[in-house]
């Protein structure tokens, strides 16, 4: 994804946008994978969180959902764990 396009464009310039292969893409379990985000932590870690739905012990996780229809939602999460940031987008199917 573009720069000007992520929600921490801002700070940026401190973490990583990751790489993802097609599987990992399909494999997270969400209908669309759109970007992952990095602050602090590794790309791993990033792609270990988003495939758990932010289910893992020691993060604290957040979902903004920005859009919604009658058969899907867009939202972004947000997890951390101490200075660690972890951070993508999708869309869900309902």
């Amino acid at each position: 994804p573009a720069a000007s396009s992520h929600p921490l464009a801002a700070h940026a310039a401190s973490g990583t946008t990751c790489k993802l292969s097609h599987k990992d893409w399909t494999s997270f379990g969400y209908s669309y994978f759109e970007w992952l985000w990095v602050d602090r932590t590794t790309c791993a870690t990033g792609r270990a969180v988003a495939k758990a739905h932010g289910k893992v012990r020691g993060w604290r996780c957040s979902r903004k959902v920005t859009a919604k229809s009658s058969f899907q939602y867009d939202a972004t999460e947000t997890c951390r764990s101490g200075s660690r940031t972890v951070q993508w987008k999708y869309t869900q199917n309902t």
